[in-house]
């Protein structure tokens, strides 16, 4: 019986039975998106890693808006440049 996860549970099965370097390519671990990653470690510089809305659609909206407030603070940057 798993204590946390089922999904969890799960994987580790897999992982196990796999070994190592095979649940890596099968599962494409560990690779990353170079533009994401360093929109998010902008966004969490300028506005942290934390939220205030309590409630999870709340939180999910005060997210988006902070996606949206960096990408106008982009368009004006790259407006300046232009200029």
């Amino acid at each position: 019986m798993a204590r946390g996860s089922l999904r969890r549970k799960k994987e580790v099965i897999e992982y196990k039975k796999l070994g190592h370097e095979k649940w890596v390519k099968e599962k494409d671990y560990s690779l990353r998106w170079p533009a994401s990653e360093g929109i998010f470690s902008a966004n969490k510089r300028i506005f942290g890693e934390t939220v205030r809305a309590t409630k999870k659609r709340n939180m999910c909206r005060e997210v988006q808006l902070k996606f949206w407030f960096y990408n106008k603070l982009q368009e004006i940057g790259q407006k300046e440049e232009i200029n």
